[in-house]
């Protein structure tokens, strides 16, 4: 997706905490097309436990032309950049916040002044930043009478799609990611035709709650 992900290798305008970081690492931008970056620190996935609930969902006329999210992943700390179009690099780090009484709180750093940098932190587990969304496959009744429509099972007549609505930024309010006038060009990173799914998220095995 125009990003890679290098050792951490800060410069001269460094934090103290970096050696008790939660996180930190490099992200390397390419100048080739936009890039996008999403870090989550423990992050935790709620979803649909298995069994009957998709097939009781599909059965619902209510949700012939709806959305669901069947799945979640929560997290207390998240950072997320949308790049320019032009070779970037960053450092970042998730680091104990200076102070005897704040040993549990965490703040983000990074030596980067890129505009459209977000990062977020909580004590608790309030963030959203990634989930997924389905939407119904409507099943196409057989041209024989006597060949009767299949049953829905599980997550089989599902089907994972893009979320029907645009970013929203701190507001709620709409915050599209690109032009209306640059959504083919293959140039620009559109994430309803870019994006792939491919979670990484960061595991710390301290106790560090």
């Amino acid at each position: 997706m125009g990003v890679r992900a290098k050792d951490f290798s800060p410069g001269l305008d460094v934090a103290e905490g970096l050696d008790q970081a939660k996180y930190k690492g490099d992200w390397q931008f390419l100048d080739i097309k936009r890039g996008a970056m999403l870090v989550m620190y423990k992050p935790r996935q709620e979803h649909f436990p298995k069994g009957k609930v998709f097939e009781a969902l599909y059965k619902v006329p209510e949700l012939k032309d709806k959305y669901i999210v069947p799945s979640v992943y929560k997290c207390r700390a998240y950072a997320l950049y949308l790049s320019e179009r032009g070779a970037e690099r960053f450092s970042l780090a998730l680091i104990p916040k200076p102070g005897k009484d704040n040993k549990t709180q965490l703040e983000w750093w990074t030596d980067s002044k890129v505009e459209h940098l977000q990062f977020k932190t909580d004590p608790e587990e309030v963030f959203s930043p990634l989930f997924t969304c389905k939407r119904k496959i409507h099943l196409i009744r057989p041209l024989m009478r006597e060949s009767p429509t299949p049953d829905p099972e599980d997550a089989d007549f599902w089907m994972d799609v893009y979320p029907p609505w645009e970013p929203l930024d701190d507001d709620g309010e709409i915050d599209p990611v690109y032009d209306d006038d640059q959504e083919d060009d293959p140039t620009v990173y559109n994430p309803r035709r870019d994006s792939v799914y491919v979670p990484q998220p960061i595991s710390d095995d301290d106790d560090d709650e």
